[in-house]
């Protein structure tokens, strides 16, 4: 999980702006009004839910889906809901193909009625036209390209398959949002036999969900899993302090620790306490030159008691996993953890694979030094327990 002990350099650029108390009494001095943009402004520098194309964090793990892709194996990125897997795909394909040759689709967009065989062949056809007529071609030669794929035979992504072969060229093609056919096998079993395609590079983004798990495995065997992992203390860091570049704010780095802490490093929810923070009408603003720890605790424990407020899709959330993603093996060890804090690694009664599924998940994490297994964020620890109480 990171080296919690490391240090935090505030004066490099690396790493966000330096606290500047001087400067930061010249914008509380402002005009209320311009005082309130200024800070709504930084509070719009993190993200809210929506996926990231230029991600600075996970730069490992996009290395390691480029390597599987470029070798010619399909890959799967799973995970829960938002953990970051539309911004994982979005991002290897900024970084590492530069948008170039793209293709990025969501099934659920079709329509639940459509037969296997409508999904077949209405599945990115528009993209697919718009590659095989050009770059600059005329509506009427997209529309033309349209007509060449319906009459071929083939569907859209056959298709799409031969004109690249012929061209030399590859895509990276990502499908997202693949769970919605959970209940829908022989649909996911197209979506898997697209792997065969020798020139598309293919991503699936599905997620974990227990009672389809034995599926899912069968059906997407031959693809390379990547579980879209949480964040090291050092990722944390930075995606804290990376939109403070040029203000005279920062975190302390016991600051970067309780975030960590809180939130177990996944994204959304260190998003959303920093836009609370610097959000210009939040109830529990407190705008300050430099946050310690002290100041994110206060505010989160302020947050979580609103369930409507700043942290309300992270908290629903936390139930949806705990509720339709987790199956009963995994609900039992987090209802072990939250009761006796930790398990201990050489538990002989444990099931390991369950286990395994909530390190994979991000929701466990193992303390080495302590030789045990705990909850992988205190917020989410708390919220499952307030949520069983309330659902007795």
């Amino acid at each position: 999980m990171g080296n919690q002990e490391g240090k935090y350099h505030s004066q490099s650029p690396e790493t966000g702006g330096k606290a500047d108390e001087e400067k930061f009494a010249e914008v509380l001095a402002m005009g209320e009004e311009e005082r309130n943009r200024y800070f709504s402004e930084i509070a719009c520098r993190y993200d809210q839910g929506m996926p990231v194309k230029d991600s600075v964090v996970r730069l490992d793990q996009e290395k390691a889906i480029a390597e599987d892709l470029e070798s010619g194996r399909p890959v799967l990125i799973r995970g829960v809901w938002r953990t970051g897997k539309t911004s994982m795909v979005f991002s290897v394909g900024n970084h590492v193909y530069h948008n170039e040759n793209c293709l990025f689709e969501s099934v659920d967009i079709y329509s639940s009625d459509e037969s296997p065989e409508e999904f077949k062949n209405n599945l990115v056809l528009g993209d697919a036209a718009d590659i095989v007529s050009g770059p600059d071609a005329s509506v009427e030669r997209r529309d033309e390209a349209t007509e060449e794929i319906e009459k071929s035979g083939k569907t859209p992504l056959e298709y799409l398959n031969d004109h690249l072969a012929a061209k030399g060229e590859k895509v990276f093609l990502s499908l997202d949002e693949a769970v919605v056919f959970y209940r829908n096998p022989e649909k996911l079993k197209f979506l898997a036999s697209l792997k065969d395609l020798s020139n598309i590079r293919l991503g699936i983004v599905l997620h974990y969900v227990a009672e389809s798990e034995k599926d899912f495995v069968e059906i997407f065997r031959d693809f390379k899993t990547h579980y879209v992992r949480p964040l090291t203390i050092e990722e944390v860091g930075l995606l804290v302090r990376r939109p403070l570049e040029g203000k005279p704010i920062d975190f302390t780095n016991e600051a970067i620790e309780k975030f960590f802490e809180i939130t177990g490093g996944r994204p959304l929810e260190i998003n959303n306490i920093c836009y609370g923070l610097f959000y210009s009408f939040s109830k529990n603003k407190k705008w300050k030159a430099r946050y310690d720890a002290a100041d994110i605790e206060e505010f989160v424990n302020a947050a979580k008691e609103e369930y409507e407020g700043i942290l309300r899709v992270v908290l629903r959330n936390y139930e949806k996993v705990y509720k339709i993603a987790l199956g009963e093996a995994e609900r039992e060890i987090i209802d072990r953890l939250i009761n006796e804090a930790e398990i201990p690694a050489n538990d002989k009664a444990l099931d390991s694979r369950a286990m395994q599924t909530l390190i994979n998940l991000s929701f466990v994490r193992e303390d080495k030094r302590a030789g045990a297994y705990v909850i992988n964020g205190t917020l989410f620890a708390e919220r499952i327990e307030k949520f069983k109480k309330e659902n007795k």
